[in-house]
């Protein structure tokens, strides 16, 4: 009887070590997704490898305006206090702050691809060199996200985190 008992809190337990990387994935999604969708996926399908006009548009101010407009839907959605709301604000900004400078360097480095790719010969080197180089940004990108994912975590209660996962 006692091994059948065990055997029930395992699989509740092992559930809930999971709980909350969903959570924190609910709250990328507001963060990251304002910042990358939105700025960086933009037209990109509808005008081919160049991207055409407008692609990579969104400013700084925009995507925090964008990541803050998530997160205060998915804060109405746990009741979060108006100090919970600020700080999870601040964490989004300095996350924006942070991450728009290797956004930046994403669009240099993908309008220099562009080029390469127009030239006569395809210097494969080179193509390399740029795919280290992204990859680095994108690790460095990723690292950012992540920490700004576990501040908002900390700020939030359990019970918020909880509710966070039924959406």
């Amino acid at each position: 009887m006692t091994t059948s008992n065990e055997s029930n809190e395992k699989p509740v337990k092992r559930a809930s070590r999971w709980r909350r990387p969903f959570l924190i994935g609910a709250l990328a999604a507001g963060l990251g997704g304002a910042f990358f969708a939105s700025g960086c996926g933009r037209h990109a399908h509808a005008h081919g490898w160049g991207g055409g006009p407008g692609h990579h548009a969104m400013d700084p101010q925009a995507a925090a305006e964008r990541a803050e407009f998530a997160a205060d839907w998915a804060l109405n959605k746990v009741n979060a206090t108006d100090v919970q709301r600020q700080q999870v604000k601040g964490i989004i900004k300095e996350a924006i702050t942070d991450l728009m400078p290797l956004r930046d360097q994403h669009q240099t480095t993908r309008k220099a691809f562009m080029e390469l790719l127009a030239q006569p010969t395809v210097d494969r080197q080179k193509i390399e060199e740029m795919r280290r180089e992204e990859l680095q940004r994108a690790e460095a990108g990723s690292q950012r996200l992540a920490k700004a994912i576990a501040d908002v975590a900390d700020v939030l209660t359990p019970q918020q985190r909880a509710e966070l996962i039924k959406l």
